[in-house]
This record gives structure tokens, C-alpha cells and sequence, in this order.
């Protein structure tokens, strides 16, 4: 029986900063760069994997739809949210996009109820629990970071643990931690072209096609 080979994957780190980097991101800048990493993506028939955030999932199904593509998105989802999936996140395994792929919670976080508000921050081992399991996806050939407040720095120190020879593209025009980690890029295993463009560059579009010509040939 042949096997079907590994197909590649990037891994999309994003969200809107709720807390301390709020005032320093746009959110139309995000929207715009996750839409341009998705087509780009898609455009290659790439795999996009993500951790099914609510803001981050509408901008997701959006390109899905254009593109028409199917099984093309990975979405990892602490089993800790289960009953708080998002309309959008499940659109995109309705309509055969991608899959959910939950990873049980901490057992000292237990699960709210369906009726009950969820609150992130009462389940950070749940939540790592998740990234570490999302970071070994099969395929990764990269890590994207997009707007974020320090979840996005654990991930991006998970990734650099679990695949020290593979390149981290943080954004910075969007602003959020990404924003900072982009100064720090130079260390992120990227052509200097490119690392020249991920602090400020706007053309999210052409930057990410630059980005997955660079990763095709890895």
C-alpha cells in the first residue's frame, strides 16, 4: 500500500492582545496579515495549523471559502473549551475544510460547563498542554507570529525547543508581541532579505509569497 507522503504545514501564532499589548496593535493590520498568510498557504495547498482562537477562526474560514480548498486547516483545541467551540472554528470542519484536534486538559483545570463564561486564564497548563502538542504537528516547516500578547512568546519558545533548525517569522507591523519579537528576528533562521521586511513591511501578501518561496526550498 503506498503512503501518502507528509504534506508540509505552517503554523499560524495570532490574536488580538487582549491585556497589556492592546494598545499597541491594530487590529485591522492582524486581520489583514492572517488573511494574507492564509491564502499564501493555500496557495501553495500547504496545511495552515492553529489553535482555533474565536478572532482568529472568521479570517481563517473567509480565505477557506475563497479558495475552496479542502482539509487544509489544522485547528488544536484544549478539550478544556470543548463545549465552547466557536460558530466559526466548527464552519471550518463542517464544511470540510480541516479538522479539530483536541488535546485533554490539565485535571486540576476542570472544563466549565456549556452554560458557564470561559476564562482563559484559568487554564495556562491546559493551554500549554495544547502548543506543545500543536508544535509537533507533522510537516511544520515554520512558525508565524501575528499581533499577540505573551502566549505567543511561549509558542514561539515551545517551536524553538522542538524544532531548533527551523525558521520563526514574527510580524511586526500589526503591532502586538510580535511586533517585539520582529527586533529580534535575527536570530529566527531567515534570509536577510526577509528579515529586513518582517519589522515594518505592510505588503502582507507579497511578503508572505516571498516567505513560502524561501521555505519551499528548505
Amino acid at each position: 500500500m503506498d503512503i501518502e507522503p507528509v504534506r508540509r504545514a505552517i503554523i499560524l501564532a495570532a490574536s488580538y492582545p487582549p491585556r497589556e499589548y492592546k494598545s499597541k496593535a491594530d487590529s485591522h493590520e492582524i486581520a489583514a496579515a492572517v488573511k494574507a498568510l492564509a491564502g499564501a498557504t493555500f496557495q501553495r495547498d500547504w496545511t495552515l495549523v492553529f489553535g482555533g482562537h474565536p478572532a482568529v477562526s472568521p479570517l481563517i474560514l473567509m480565505v477557506a471559502r475563497e479558495y475552496g480548498t479542502k482539509d487544509r486547516v489544522v485547528i488544536y483545541q484544549s478539550d478544556y473549551f470543548e463545549d465552547h467551540i466557536s460558530p466559526a472554528t466548527r464552519a471550518l470542519t463542517e464544511e470540510q475544510f480541516g479538522e479539530i484536534r483536541f488535546v485533554p486538559h490539565a485535571p486540576d483545570e476542570p472544563a466549565p460547563a456549556p452554560s458557564d463564561p470561559v476564562d482563559a486564564t484559568k487554564c495556562p497548563k491546559s493551554l500549554t498542554a495544547m502548543r506543545e502538542r500543536m508544535v509537533h504537528h507533522p510537516g511544520v516547516s515554520a512558525l508565524v507570529l501575528i499581533g499577540g500578547d505573551t502566549g505567543l512568546r511561549q509558542e514561539l519558545d515551545l517551536f524553538a525547543k522542538a524544532h531548533p533548525n527551523l525558521p520563526i517569522i514574527p510580524l511586526g507591523a500589526p503591532g502586538g508581541i510580535a511586533h517585539e519579537l520582529a527586533s529580534e528576528a535575527r536570530g529566527f533562521r531567515m534570509p536577510e532579505d526577509l528579515l529586513i521586511a518582517l519589522p515594518d513591511s505592510r505588503n502582507y501578501l507579497t511578503l508572505f509569497t516571498r516567505v513560502m518561496q524561501y521555505l519551499a526550498l528548505l
